[in-house]
């Protein structure tokens, strides 16, 4: 590590009364445990570090909040709107000797000190999905920390999405619907980036530039990835003949319980949409190239797309297209027998 950002990250622990440690599920325990004892090496004995995946963290553990009581004629989380209150102290976590040192230790320009560099892209002509997502597993983007911004893509016109990278080719693609003009504002952050490389890739992005051409003969490719697919009974095609560079598909699941969709919903409480959601979210997080984003289809359910004209194909990605789908399936179906009889 270079001694400027060592020092940047030795004096954001020594600032620090939290420390959260993300992303413990890419790692094993055993690194876990080193990674949390070097952080507390660094911090120091009064520090508090929690280890934790996708920032999800109970709200007690970096605010001064408690619990809220429970029992009999105490507040409880299902009549009030916050499950926690404030502490009668005042507050634990935060340390007068913490607050004065981060005042005194503020610096600025630590992002040059660190050696980190951004490229901007700001366009009015939209992105092609295929392109975006080469890009995405790209070598150029190895060096990539933090990404992030709008975009609109040429194969889902009037759709406006967000987008998000973090750390190890983690990515989020969500759909923020038909609002906003078209028009593409990204950011990219990291170290020792190829700049020219990566500009001249994100220039390539665009769906006007010469060389970024959606080709003309997908029906081959189509065919392909409907039966790949259809081949599997916990999805469903959604047909739109007027998105041709994309295929839309939706996770359903319920045939694998012998039910019909309409049961799923209504009778057992599936929601389709949330379900959908959660699963674009999984697999792009799953590391890599896998792209699935979720859209909005005409008749106003959630699905996800895949573009039909990049170098990733989706029978490249459906190993962990499958992988995730399973894992959400268990979620949501957890609750719902395989046979109606109870057994």
């Amino acid at each position: 590590m270079p001694p400027a950002l060592f020092a940047n990250v030795l004096a954001v622990c020594r600032y620090a009364d939290v420390v959260l440690l993300n992303k413990r599920d890419l790692v094993t325990p055993e690194e876990l445990a080193v990674a949390e004892a070097g952080v507390r090496q660094l911090a120091g004995a009064d520090v508090v570090v929690h280890s934790c995946k996708f920032c999800a963290v109970p709200l007690n553990w970096v605010l001064d909040v408690d619990p809220a009581p429970t029992g009999p004629q105490l507040v409880s989380h299902e009549a009030t709107r916050a499950a926690y209150a404030l502490p009668g102290s005042g507050g634990k976590l935060r340390s007068a000797d913490n607050v004065e040192a981060a005042r005194v230790g503020e610096t600025a320009g630590h992002l040059d000190a660190d050696q980190f560099s951004s490229i901007v892209l700001e366009s009015s002509k939209p992105l092609l999905l295929s392109r975006f997502q080469d890009l995405l597993g790209a070598e150029c983007m190895r060096n990539v920390y933090r990404a992030k911004g709008n975009a609109f893509f040429a194969e889902l016109p009037h759709h406006r999405y967000m987008f998000h990278w973090s750390g190890r080719q983690r990515f989020e693609l969500s759909s923020e619907g038909t609002v906003g003009a078209a028009s593409v504002q990204l950011v990219i952050l990291g170290r020792d980036l190829p700049e020219a490389e990566l500009r001249q890739r994100l220039d390539e992005c665009l769906a006007d530039h010469p060389s970024a051409m959606v080709p003309s003969q997908l029906a081959d490719i189509r065919q392909r990835a409907e039966s790949l697919v259809q081949s599997d009974i916990r999805f469903d095609v959604v047909h739109r003949e007027d998105l041709p560079g994309v295929i839309i598909f939706r996770l359903t699941g319920y045939r694998e319980f012998s039910i019909s969709l309409t049961e799923a919903v209504t009778m057992h409480g599936i929601n389709m949409d949330r379900m959908n959601r959660e699963f674009a979210e999984a697999v792009n997080c799953s590391s890599g190239s896998a792209l699935v984003a979720s859209t909005i289809g005409q008749d106003g359910i959630t699905a996800l797309c895949h573009p039909l004209g990049g170098t990733v194909s989706l029978d490249a990605i459906w190993p962990t297209v499958l992988k995730e789908a399973e894992k959400i399936i268990a979620l949501f179906y957890h609750h719902v027998r395989g046979c109606k009889c109870g057994w």
